[in-house]
């Protein structure tokens, strides 16, 4: 992400980022893709994120147009 472009545009929207890292940062649970890596240079904040092989939840409820229980 173009850090001058969240600052530019919304400086909220750069604190909520950092925020949310954080968060991410000390979350551990098995349904939870991790964060694995934070690479914050001068211009751009790159966040390294566990591959899901099935894609997301959004995905998955699209295809079969609902989500069992279990």
């Amino acid at each position: 992400m173009n850090k001058s472009f969240l600052k530019k545009n919304n400086n909220k929207l750069y604190e909520k980022l950092m925020q949310e890292i954080a968060i991410m940062k000390k979350l551990d649970h098995p349904n939870i893709i991790k964060l694995l890596d934070v690479i914050d240079t001068a211009g751009y904040i790159c966040i390294i994120l566990e591959y899901a092989s099935e894609g997301d939840l959004f995905e998955y409820i699209l295809k079969d147009d609902k989500l069992d229980e279990n």
